[in-house]
């Protein structure tokens, strides 16, 4: 159900499933909000559009604003950014810090409606009973009639045909039974036959989780990386199905043990072993060049809490490991470390569009924008709307490809992020190498000619 489309009116000759969701249109709109993007649909003072879990509304007293003011009135649409001497002349210092730390969309994209319930702000029907019950809760003391119509309302819903709470919702084609969704499910099925790994037995519905340790311990024998990796293909099975059920992507077979597959493996490389006394060496996993041709942009963001601003450090090299261009920048708005990685990803696309630099890599050390980007997993609504901008950006490319670094491969943008902290808009570098990172692209370098 899209959270935006809230029915209007009953209609002649309404649906028994158009009636359950009329009944439950004061819950649905108890449950929405407004996601920033440009707005003009958002009336500053009496809609919910703030990241608060109170209200969502400003509680700020109107003093100048006319009571229709529109939220677009407080952004700056040349810079894409808002009018911080404006909102902190409007706003109680709390509020206005909490306008000013809701990214914006260099786009500006139309406003959306968003679900509270759910971190990704989509509509589950899990979440609203959930909302309804702590609403029916919370309003105990009210009358009876209240609560018996919620109840009756929930009655219809659970009874509608095409919401069954116990059939699988992969293949809808028996119970959600634990062996169903780890073994018997066709979905399932599908992981442990891209895995690869031969296990004699035929898991079915009413199988357990100790029942496959059963046969790979005993009745198989089996050796301990066998074992660890059914172990994580199980957990990775189920961790995938929670995240379906809240909104999240369903990942292929294949995907799914190929996940399993490299988080053993970097787990297995975090806790090797050494003898007492001797230091454990780190695996660093350095800097790669894009292929011929192509350029590669490292991005990162850095959180300056006391300056109430973030910081955005962009690196663009060919394929040869030298500095096409560089930036560093400040935002002067109070994001979280998730908001200030996203506007980096966003920065360095946009300053490698004035760079004229057409076939890119876009690399990043936030696995949560990463995955956002390859619809891996649904973004934090925080980061929602700047995240469909850098795909919209994307477009205007020839190609790009989005990939992911660890810290120890990010440094040059992760030094000139943190050298944000001292300046007050911008510096940008072209074909010239910044004293501050020179020593860690040499670094690179010298890796790629080591490993090769």
């Amino acid at each position: 159900m899209n959270p935006g489309s809230v029915p209007a009116s009953m209609g002649n000759n309404p649906s028994y499933t158009w009636r359950s969701l009329m009944a439950a249109q004061n819950l649905v709109k108890e449950g929405l909000r407004w996601r920033m993007g440009n707005g003009a649909s958002i009336h500053v003072w009496e809609d919910r559009w703030l990241p608060v879990l109170s209200t969502y509304k400003v509680t700020s007293p109107r003093m100048f604003l006319q009571a229709d003011t529109l939220v677009q009135e407080l952004i700056n649409e040349d810079t894409t950014e808002w009018k911080s001497s404006v909102i902190d002349a409007l706003f109680l210092p709390h509020e206005a810090d909490i306008i000013k730390s809701i990214p914006i969309n260099s786009r500006l994209p139309p406003d959306k409606l968003i679900w509270t319930e759910t971190r990704n702000g989509l509509f589950t029907v899990r979440s609203a009973y959930h909302l309804a019950r702590t609403r029916s809760a919370s309003n105990s003391r009210g009358t009876s009639s209240d609560n018996s119509t919620l109840k009756r309302f929930w009655k219809m819903i659970w009874s509608i045909p095409v919401i069954q709470e116990d059939i699988c919702e992969s293949c809808r084609e028996a119970t959600e039974t634990v062996g169903h969704v780890l073994w018997s499910c066709p979905k399932a099925k599908e992981v442990w036959e891209c895995s690869k790994l031969v296990i004699g037995w035929n898991g079915g519905t009413n199988q357990t989780f100790q029942d496959l340790m059963w046969e790979l311990l005993i009745n198989g024998d089996a050796g301990e990386d066998k074992v660890a990796y059914a172990v994580t293909i199980a957990w990775a099975l189920w961790h995938n199905w929670n995240e379906v059920r809240y909104g999240g992507v369903r990942k292929s077979g294949q995907q799914i043990s190929s996940w399993a597959s490299d988080y053993l493996r970097e787990y297995r490389a975090a806790i090797v072993q050494v003898a007492p006394g001797v230091p454990v060496a780190r695996q660093v996993i350095p800097w790669s060049p894009p292929q011929n041709g192509q350029f590669k942009i490292n991005v990162d963001g850095a959180v300056f809490s006391e300056q109430k601003a973030v910081g955005v450090g962009v690196v663009i090299r060919d394929d040869k490991g030298r500095l096409e261009a560089a930036l560093r920048r400040k935002i002067s708005a109070p994001m979280g470390a998730v908001e200030a990685e996203a506007k980096a990803f966003e920065a360095g696309l946009l300053f490698t569009k004035d760079v004229r630099v057409r076939d890119v890599i876009l690399d990043g050390d936030s696995l949560v924008v990463y995955n956002a980007l390859c619809n891996f997993s649904p973004p934090p609504s925080s980061i929602a709307s700047v995240v469909q901008g850098i795909i919209d950006i994307s477009g205007d490319f020839r190609s790009v490809r989005y990939s992911h670094i660890r810290r120890q491969g990010n440094v040059p943008a992760h030094i000139l992020a943190k050298h944000a902290f001292g300046i007050a808009d911008y510096l940008a570098w072209i074909e010239e190498d910044p004293c501050c990172i020179m020593q860690a692209l040499i670094h690179d370098v010298t890796s790629i000619s080591t490993e090769q």
